[in-house]
């Protein structure tokens, strides 16, 4: 009897494994970050300079050190950024829960070995996507865009990819498309940050195919 059940047991576990796999390739998610835990390793610490944590399904960074320009995080763990296809989509909602003044920014930024770009949104309205070469340490803003502000919300950031054009959305409001200098199937890190004297909360980071 026994020798007859366990052929079927394995034979029912096998499906479920196999159903369970087509449902995560079927999402066409490579990324899927709700800060539920910390198994990416983003990093969380309590410093004079910054403070780190997930709790609660939020990334929240605060950033104390007013003689820095921003605290940034990434994550140990970025095999999610190599061998990207050719069209793909960076998804995350944050809010901005503290900001000194109009200069505070805050948003995401994307490394690759010699140029790094950053979405970055300001409380007063203005939106900027900037491309940063480190070999002609020089900065290009690429697009820029007035939104009237509402900032006491979560701002949903959608940036597209395709090849070397993007396409960036705030809130379902286009900011900008363009062209950027690489087709970037590779990059370095993706980064977190906020400004001096400011935080934020992350609800979320997707990466879609």
């Amino acid at each position: 009897m026994y020798r007859k059940i366990l052929p079927i047991i394995v034979i029912f576990t096998s499906f479920l494994a196999i159903s369970s796999c087509e449902s995560v390739e079927g999402n066409n998610l490579i990324l899927d970050e709700n800060f539920d835990n910390n198994t990416l390793g983003w990093i969380e610490e309590n410093t004079s300079s910054h403070y780190t944590d997930i709790s609660d399904g939020y990334y929240r960074i605060l950033s104390r050190d007013s003689n820095t320009t921003r605290t940034s995080c990434g994550s140990l763990m970025r095999s999610y950024l190599i061998n990207l296809p050719q069209k793909y989509t960076i998804e995350s909602s944050i809010k901005l829960i503290n900001a000194e003044d109009d200069n505070t920014h805050f948003g995401i930024i994307l490394q690759g070995a010699s140029l790094e770009y950053a979405i970055s949104i300001y409380p007063t309205g203005w939106t900027l996507f900037t491309e940063y070469d480190y070999n002609l340490d020089s900065i290009y803003t690429l697009s820029s865009k007035y939104v009237e502000p509402n900032y006491n919300s979560v701002l949903d950031v959608k940036f597209e990819i395709n090849q070397n054009s993007y396409r960036l959305n705030i809130n379902d409001i286009e900011i900008g498309r363009g062209e950027l200098k690489m087709e970037p199937r590779y990059w370095y890190d993706l980064r977190l940050y906020a400004s001096k004297n400011s935080a934020i909360a992350v609800n979320n980071l997707n990466i879609k195919k």
